[in-house]
């Protein structure tokens, strides 16, 4: 006997709906930057072009790609838009990584991939630089990052009087980018995060100033002292944001997506019970009551070939053939692995057989 699994319990249980769609199927699709969300960033697609929403949101037509900057500050080009996009894919050469995903234990996986492009040095530059530009420098649970006006217009005009020795380039190493007369730091040090009229927004007063004013007033020269380093102290640096911020940030946000995404699918039936004696071809399908199906990868094996064995599986239909070939009492996993066309994540399903 084969239990199969109810529709409507599964429908009711898959809470991820394709907020790509529309009702109107001349209408661009909507996609997202980081689960979280990302405010203020200028985006251009072949049709469309804005500003990412409160919701991080953008506009675009499948097939198209998508490029994103901060200000006039260019940080991504011709990325594949989708509903789903990370920091991760903003570099070209992290984008094939991840799409080749890391092969263990002979089934492919993205996890691994997405911890090796958070390696990359272009990667972590760049998520390290929008969040120092962030409205309060804070990427805790459930918070987006926002950019202001105020900050975009500092951003700009910084942009226009960056040294030519010091060219915007997210590619060089950490260190480099880390360093305190780095292309970066030298942008953060002409930005004010608080309010214009707030003090640490003025030009620090010079050592000299303070020098002169020691000879006819101590005091005042001491506070004017202390001013320059409450403005100092108010200026952002690389240093401010730790690599662990910046490893718990997007791998939090991406295996976000990834839940959203998986629970899209589910296997029917996701568990079988038949006699052992029963050898018959038996078949499960991937099943997706809110998304088109369309696998662009498939793989299948079972954890014990000898209790059960997978005939055939087809990635057109999702479907999957497998018999018993063990004892009554035995039970095994077979691993149904893919991944949907237009997106880099291997979606993982397992169907329960067991023989009596």
């Amino acid at each position: 006997m084969i239990r199969q699994f109810s529709t409507l319990l599964l429908c009711a249980s898959l809470a991820a709906c394709d907020n790509s769609s529309n009702n109107d199927s001349n209408a661009p699709s909507t996609g997202r930057l980081m689960i979280n969300g990302v405010e203020g960033l200028n985006y251009v697609t072949q049709s469309q072009s804005g500003t990412t929403d409160a919701n991080g949101e953008f506009k675009y037509y499948p097939g198209e790609t998508i490029s994103f900057s901060l200000g006039n500050l260019p940080l991504a080009a011709d990325i594949p838009a989708k509903q789903f996009l990370t920091f991760l894919e903003f570099p070209p050469a992290q984008r094939i990584v991840l799409e080749q995903g890391v092969v263990e234990e002979g089934l492919t996986v993205h996890d691994t991939a997405e911890k090796n492009a958070l390696t990359d040095s272009s990667t972590n530059n760049l998520v390290r630089a929008l969040i120092l530009f962030d409205e309060d420098k804070s990427v805790k649970s459930d918070k987006k990052l926002k950019f202001t006006e105020r900050t975009i217009t500092q951003l700009n005009t910084a942009l226009q009087s960056l040294p030519a020795e010091k060219p915007v380039d997210f590619s060089i190493a950490v260190t480099e980018l880390t360093a305190d007369n780095s292309w970066l730091n030298t942008l953060l040090a002409s930005v004010c995060f608080y309010e214009a009229t707030d003090e640490r927004c003025e030009t620090a007063p010079t050592q000299d100033e303070i020098d002169a004013l020691k000879a006819t007033d101590e005091k005042a020269a001491k506070e004017l002292e202390n001013k320059r380093t409450r403005i100092a102290n108010g200026k952002r640096n690389t240093g401010q944001v730790l690599p662990t911020v910046i490893d718990d940030y997007v791998t939090e946000q991406a295996n976000i997506i990834t839940t959203e995404v998986s629970l899209r699918y589910a296997m029917l039936p996701y568990s079988v019970t038949l006699p052992a004696t029963n050898q018959s071809l038996q078949k499960a399908r991937v099943y997706a009551p809110r998304v088109t199906l369309s696998i662009a990868d498939m793989q299948v094996k079972s954890n014990n070939d000898n209790i059960v064995m997978v005939q055939r599986f087809d990635k057109a239909t999702g479907e999957i053939e497998f018999f018993a070939t063990g004892a009554a009492g035995e039970e095994t996993e077979i691993v149904v692995n893919f991944k949907v066309t237009g997106d880099y994540r291997w979606i993982r399903k397992t169907i329960r057989v067991r023989l009596t």
